[in-house]
């Protein structure tokens, strides 16, 4: 992803080269400006009459102290990102200011100043990223004169309330620093010294302030470290980051940017952003953020994992995932939620860690499928390691006012897990323990919450049933998929996830053939006959097209 419209931003000519020479001040401050700046007020706007050139900036050593001649400009500065930069957030480059002893309020309005070192305030990074899709870039340089830079595709920061959490994800490889913010700091709160919400107590043991990771890891990178010289080794305490230097080597410098791209309503806008990492993401499907798991992986991405049992087969091996352009929904993968304690209002607001077990929630599932055309996958494994899958091309959820009901159709015949969802599933509204809509009370029966059948059959198909290990044979109790398993075992694991297509003609013959079958070749044949057709049609008959005229 370029940066290049960041460019002009000034930090090319910055002012630290133009001043050589100027012997005191006065006269080389004002061809130093920085490049692209001058002609913008920069220097008729009180900055050489202010003081800044006569309070020493130039003859304070600033120039013969090797600003210019320390690789300022030839260290990468220019390469690394400092001439392109866009809308900078931190920069932290010399200990001029210390970030260490400020507090809450600080962070949270901003500190320093914009032409040296400053953190922009949590208040403004929320309202930038809040509505729309936000890359964020970290510069950063080490002491003997290494650059490395780190691209994430999405970058949100709550609200005050939320504590400023922080949502990042979508590491692009094209990055040389290494990924150190997702795993520990994706979904953490802001803690500062007077408001500290870890458990390990990080800004009492390490300094300062930093979205600390939430459990026993404080950090992996701390942009807001103390500036500690060669020389100083500090773990966790010095300007870090793991993946680069390590925990004990402060950076040189460091530099925070973000830029905004477009709003992205689900994974295949994600993927079509350049996210094509599995991973989470933040989309925008109703105008409001939502945190998401998207899968690249299957079937060519852009699947939302919705509700996962157990994300993926490599939830196990590592934190890694391969979902990057697919919402997904929700269920368990390894029984640390218990999906049948939940209510209507867990279910409909959603619950769980997207990097585990979760459901996003009905009403985020209403938003998101109510106005475009929706694919359902359903990935699953049992605990002999067989995997199955199940594709849907009609997919919608409706509002709570519907007790969101279930349309689901179009069961793709290339799945290989077998159809347990139309025939009892679809057009049933959703069922909890204190809110049963169905006659054979199949909440009461079986426990938990689902689109139980609407008749006598309660389900044919459950993936919010309970985690049971090999040995327990419950009826219809536990995760099934009964195309599969039948309905007394357990799946290992389960995974919804959805993907929103486009219309046109492309759906239409997706819809027929999942109808009537059609194969490739037989398309193929329709198409061979109708373009003549449509060609002799057009050749006898005369059209007028003006400016406003719309044709199909």
């Amino acid at each position: 992803m370029g940066w290049d419209g960041w460019v002009g931003s000034g930090r090319v000519g910055s002012g630290r080269v133009g001043s050589v020479g100027s012997g005191s001040g006065q006269v080389g401050s004002v061809g130093s400006g920085r490049v692209g700046q001058v002609g913008q007020g920069r220097v008729g706007s009180g900055r050489v009459g202010s003081g800044r050139v006569g309070s020493g900036r130039v003859g304070s050593g600033r120039v013969g102290s090797g600003r210019v001649g320390s690789g300022r400009v030839g260290s990468g500065r220019v390469g690394s990102g400092r001439v392109g930069s866009g809308r900078v957030i931190l920069r932290h480059e010399d200990g001029s200011v210390n970030f260490n002893d400020k507090n809450w309020a600080d962070y949270k309005n901003g500190f320093g100043d914009v032409n040296g070192e400053f953190w922009l305030g949590n208040e403004r990074l929320h309202a930038m990223t809040k509505t729309g899709h936000v890359t964020l870039r970290i510069d950063m340089e080490s002491f003997d004169g290494e650059t490395r830079f780190a691209e994430y595709s999405s970058f949100s920061v709550g609200d005050e309330a939320s504590e400023y959490v922080l949502h990042v994800g979508g590491y692009i490889p094209s990055s040389n620093a290494g990924d150190s913010l997702t795993k520990v700091h994706n979904g953490t709160k802001f803690s500062t010294p007077d408001r500290d919400s870890t458990i390990a107590r990080c800004p009492a043991i390490y300094g300062g302030s930093w979205w600390y990771g939430a459990q026993t890891i404080c950090s992996k990178a701390r942009l807001t470290g103390k500036y500690l010289t060669p020389g100083h080794f500090l773990f966790g305490q010095g300007m870090h980051w793991n993946a680069f230097l390590g925990m004990s080597t402060s950076l040189k410098w460091a530099e925070m940017k973000l830029k905004v791209t477009r709003t992205v309503a689900d994974c295949v806008a994600v993927q079509n952003a350049g996210g094509t990492s599995s991973g989470v993401y933040t989309v925008y499907p109703d105008g409001q953020p939502l945190t998401v798991f998207c899968d690249h992986k299957e079937n060519n991405g852009g699947w939302l994992v919705s509700a996962p049992t157990r994300m993926h087969k490599a939830r196990t091996q590592s934190c890694t995932y391969d979902r990057t352009s697919t919402p997904t929904l929700g269920i368990g993968a390894d029984g640390s939620v218990n999906f049948n304690d939940k209510n209507w209002a867990d279910f409909k607001n959603g619950f769980g860690d997207v990097n585990g077990e979760f459901w996003l929630g009905n009403e985020r599932l209403h938003a998101m499928t109510k106005t475009g055309h929706v694919t359902l996958r359903i990935d699953m494994e049992s605990f002999d390691g067989e995997t199955r899958f199940a594709e849907y091309s009609n997919f919608s959820v409706g509002d709570e006012a519907s007790e969101y009901v279930l349309h689901v159709a179009g069961y793709i015949p290339s799945s290989n897990a077998g159809d347990s969802l139309t025939v009892v599933h679809n057009g049933t509204k959703f069922s909890t323990p204190d809110r049963d809509s169905t006659i054979a009370r199949c909440p009461a029966i079986y426990g938990g919450s689902w689109w139980y059948g609407a008749q006598t059959i309660c389900s044919k198909a459950r993936l919010t049933g309970k985690y049971l290990t090999p040995g327990h044979f419950l009826l219809g109790q536990g995760m099934h998929w009964n195309a599969f398993l039948g309905m007394y075992t357990s799946l290992k694991w389960a995974e919804m996830k959805l993907k929103v297509t486009r219309t046109g003609v492309v759906l239409l013959v997706a819809y027929l053939s999942s109808q009537v079958r059609l194969t490739l070749v037989s398309v193929s044949v329709v198409l061979f006959f109708l373009i003549p057709i449509l060609i002799v049609f057009l050749s006898q008959h005369s059209l007028t097209i003006g400016s406003n005229d719309v044709f199909l």
